[in-house]
């Protein structure tokens, strides 16, 4: 029996564009990034929805 596993690595984008895992007794798997646009994203992605807060969890230090 033999398990394989293919990779796929753009070190320009430094990321894996499709991994692929084939084991006889799984059958075979397949991940990838079927689309990569290049540039900065929309301000929009970045947003807090309009009806939602921000809440700063950070623990205060204790003055000790």
């Amino acid at each position: 029996m033999t398990i394989t596993d293919d990779y796929w690595y753009s070190e320009q984008l430094g990321v894996y564009l499709a991994l692929r895992h084939n084991d006889p007794r799984r059958r075979e798997q397949t991940f990838g990034i079927t689309e990569v646009k290049r540039g900065e994203p929309a301000a929009s992605f970045f947003e807090v929805p309009s009806g939602d807060k921000i809440i700063d969890e950070t623990p205060v230090a204790d003055s000790q």
